[in-house]
């Protein structure tokens, strides 16, 4: 009999499987990126780089959201990716310049086509 008959929907967690999917994906593109920034930042500081390969790492932000980057401890990675002007302390003396030279930004650019095929689903 047909009206004894008990429906289930599983759409919960079907949505639930999916959102944990996309999360993976997002986690390897975001891995991946960190793991690129961090060889760029060896290959071009090839002097003291401690705090800066630290400091680069990921967050996953919501299921479609991650931010890579550096942060503390590697407070002067900005200087580095920008550069500066010549500063001067309060003294008036000159605590010189930093050249730019850019390791972030030419990472996500070089990256962008592998960062499609990993959340593609595909291999890199």
């Amino acid at each position: 009999m047909v009206n004894n008959c008990i429906y289930k929907s599983f759409m919960k967690d079907v949505f639930k499987d999916i959102e944990k999917a996309e999360k993976k994906v997002l986690k390897e593109a975001a891995v991946h990126v960190q793991l690129k920034m961090k060889e760029k930042a060896k290959n071009k500081f090839k002097k003291k780089t401690g705090a800066l390969l630290k400091g680069i790492g990921y967050k996953i932000i919501d299921r479609d959201t991650a931010l890579v980057g550096a942060g503390p401890p590697a407070y002067h990675a900005h200087l580095l990716e920008l550069g500066t002007m010549d500063r001067k302390t309060k003294t008036g003396l000159s605590k010189g310049r930093i050249i730019k030279t850019p390791f972030m930004i030419p990472t996500f650019e070089e990256e962008s086509e592998a960062v499609k095929r990993i959340m593609s689903g595909l291999t890199v």
